[in-house]
Order: C-alpha cells, then structure tokens, then sequence
C-alpha cells in the first residue's frame, strides 16, 4: 500500500514538472512568433539598404544594412535561445544571412562593373526573399510546436487531476487504514483500561511507530496489572498484619477492665510485655512502610563510612541468638576484614535475614552464618534448615509485599512482605549482590556480596 502510494506521488510529481515545463515553453513560443515577425522586417529595412546603396545613397545604405544586419544576428540568436536550435529554418536563416552579407560587402568595392553590380542586386534581393518565406516557415513551425504544446498541456491537465484524485482517495484510505484504525483501538484500549479491565491488549499489526505505541500500551497495561495485584497483596497483608496485634491489644484492653486491683496488679508484669511486644511489631510495620516510601522518593541516603565488618556480623548474631532459645546460631570465617559503607542499613540487611532464618524454621536447629572472602568482595551466607521455599513463589522472592507462604500454616510468622525487597535494594546500592537456593522441606541459604576495598 505504502510502495503504490509512493509510486502515485513520485507519477505526479512527475507529470506536474512537465507540465510546468510545458506552460514554461508557451509564452516563448508566443516570443518566438513576435521575434519571427521581427526577422521579416529587418530583412525588408536590409531590402532598402540596397536599393539606397545601388542608386548612390552609399553611406545610408551601408548603415542601414550594417544596423538592420545585427538586428538580424541578434533576433536569431533569441530565437535559438527560446526555441530549438536543430530546427531547419532557424539554420537557414543564419546560414543565408552569412552568404547576403558576402554578397553586400563585394558590392561595395568600388572595381565592380555595373553589369556584375546589377546581377549582385539581384542575387541579395533573391536570398532576401528567401529569408522572408524562411521567416515564414519558422513562424509556421513555431505555431505548430505551440499547439503542440497546447495539446501536451491539456493531456498533463488530466493526468494531473487523475494522479492527484488517486493520491486523495489512496491517502485517505490509508490514513483510515493505517492512522485512524490504530489510533481508534488505542483509545478502546485506554477505554477498558480506565474501567478496571488491565487484562485487556491490543492487537499489534504495523511493525511501526502505532505498533510500538501499542507494544507500549500492552506493556503498560502488564505492568498496572502488576501493580493492581501488589496494592491488593500489600492490603491484604497489611490489614492482617495490624489486625492482629490491634486485635490482641484491644483484648488485653478488655480483660484488664474486668480484672480486680488485686488481678491488675499480680498480672501488670506479663500484659505490659505482651502489649510491649505487640506495639514494637506494629512500630517494625510502619518502618518498614516508610523506609519504603523512602526508596520510592529516592530519599534514602547512605552514610558510608569504613569499619569491621566481621564485628558488624558477630553483634548481629548475638543480639539476634538473645530473641530465641529453639535455634543455635553460629558464625563461620569471620576474620577481620573492613569494607565501606553504611552499617546502619547492612545491619538491617543481617538482621532481616537471620530473623527470617529463625520464623522459617519452626522446628529450631542450627542457623549458620558464613563469611567468605572472593576475589575483591565478601559474601555473607544465612543458612537455615527450616520449611524451605517453594518453587513457585522463589521468582518472586524480592518483588514488593509478596510473601512466599500466604495461605499455609507458616503464614503465622509472615509480615508485610518487604523485608527481602528493602535488602536488595541496600545491597544493590552498595554495588553488591544478594541471591538464595532452597528446596521446600530443607531450608534456604541466603547470601550476598558486598565490594572490598582497593
């Protein structure tokens, strides 16, 4: 369509500059013929000239013939220039012109004899009329290459209209076609989207500008899929996550408005730790939330700065080992070692893995925690040998507010679901890696690099 279009517009293009160049060659044609109607009364003036010289006028007559045969040279010249030069008359002309200037200039030598002089008359005033039927038949050819014209011009005026109604009807089909289509399935598309339906896509059919506008569109509408499934995964989580400890708070609450001063005081210890405890899961659920919001707003800053990472891991371990009994947790190749970076937020990473090693293995054991120097990093490894991850839910592991085991009897130790997203980000921002292996039923081994200094 786009190539017959094409052809259509390079054809009218085409036509149109002849016929420009047609119309351009009628007014000097029209030239022509006043300059061949010129020719002829120059040589009438030239036709004097002799007259004047041959009846003793000698000095009018060679004026006359010298000015009237530059006339002549130059009208010839113009009619060359605007017509073509391979025209027969046109040579004639010149070429008759040259043989009666001949002639003239051997009459004026005063040793011609009267007889010779009177036959050299004769002899100018034939050619001279020679010119003028020459001037004649230029005239005619000139006028008949202007109808011809004429004629041409017409036959381009149609093909002109007929090149250009193609291009109108061949335009606006494929503007319908290839424009307007599009664009109308676009605008359903944006339709169905603004009314909640995400799952909807548009057909891709132009390999071009539309379809990678549609491509787009398509990409757009996976990714606020995505996006509406994280909300309701995020609310979900969010509305269990601060119904509990609401709910557990509200019932302490309740109780205690029933107990006695004496029941009040003998129980106070035990509720203030439950309530205690609550309010602090509770405070992690909205730190959680804002350091997020921070990240999104990019304005998480870190403060590096140079220090013992291996008394960064052992200090986190041992606080974390002070939170349970089931589970014995122990550090491997910790030797000293100093890196750069902010220990504010690599001890949230440590901590955030060592507790999820601890809520993932219910059972208790051994927890072990691994310090390996590679190349110019080191890699830190939390292995556990708890409930594991399953297959389906590892792709998704650092995703926004996913959690792995929502709708099982593990879910009890879920939380928002940000823990695993916040450390990659830390992680990353500090040039480094994290990444885990883990088989459902045997427990997981989360690692990540940090860079060493040069």
């Amino acid at each position: 369509m786009i190539i017959g279009s094409v052809a259509v517009f390079v054809l009218t293009l085409t036509v149109g500059f002849y016929l420009i160049v047609t119309y351009r060659k009628i007014p000097r044609s029209f030239a022509a013929t006043q300059n061949s109607n010129r020719i002829t009364q120059e040589v009438f003036q030239m036709n004097l000239a002799v007259d004047d010289f041959f009846y003793g006028k000698l000095d009018r007559g060679i004026a006359q013939w010298d000015m009237s045969r530059d006339s002549l040279r130059a009208i010839i010249s113009l009619v060359e220039k605007s017509e073509s030069s391979e025209m027969v008359s046109i040579k004639d002309l010149r070429l008759t012109l040259k043989e009666v200037d001949a002639l003239f200039l051997r009459l004026q030598k005063g040793d011609v004899p009267p007889k010779v002089g009177m036959r050299l008359v004769d002899l100018i005033k034939v050619k001279l009329q020679d010119m003028i039927f020459t001037s004649h038949r230029l005239l005619s050819d000139i006028q008949m290459q202007l109808l011809r014209a004429e004629r041409r011009a017409d036959l381009l005026i149609v093909l002109f209209i007929g090149a250009v109604a193609i291009i109108v009807i061949a335009t606006s089909y494929f503007f319908n076609r290839i424009v307007l289509d599009p664009i109308r399935r676009l605008r359903r598309g944006l339709e169905i989207a603004g009314k909640g339906d995400l799952d909807h896509r548009i057909e891709i059919i132009p390999d071009d500008e539309f379809g990678d506008l549609a491509r787009g569109f398509n990409h757009m509408a996976a990714n606020l899929a995505v996006l509406s499934k994280t909300r309701d995964q995020f609310l979900s989580a969010a509305a269990h996550e601060l119904k509990t400890p609401v709910t557990i708070i509200k019932g302490y609450v309740q109780l205690m408005a029933q107990w006695s001063p004496d029941e009040l005081l003998q129980e106070r210890q035990g509720v203030v730790d439950i309530l205690d405890h609550q309010c602090d899961h509770m405070g992690k659920l909205v730190q959680d939330l804002l350091e997020l919001s921070r990240l999104q707003l990019e304005k998480v800053a870190l403060h590096k700065e140079r220090f013992r990472y291996d008394t960064l891991v052992v200090d986190s371990v041992s606080d974390m080992q002070r939170v349970t009994k089931r589970h014995h947790l122990v550090v491997t190749g910790a030797t000293p070692t100093e890196i750069i970076g902010d220990k504010g937020r690599l001890e949230e990473v440590l901590v955030n893995l060592l507790d999820n090693a601890i809520k993932y293995s219910p059972a208790g054991g051994e927890i072990t925690i691994n310090l390996q120097r590679q190349n110019h990093e080191i890699i830190t490894s939390v292995q556990d040998h708890g409930i594991g991850i399953p297959d389906r839910s590892q792709p998704h592991m650092f995703e926004r507010f996913y959690r792995a085991h929502v709708g099982t009897p593990y879910e009890l130790s879920s939380s928002l679901g940000v823990g695993l997203y916040l450390s990659r980000e830390f992680v990353e921002r500090h040039e480094g890696r994290i990444w885990f292996i883990s088989k459902e039923g045997i427990g997981s081994t989360f690692s990540f690099s940090l860079p060493l200094p040069q």
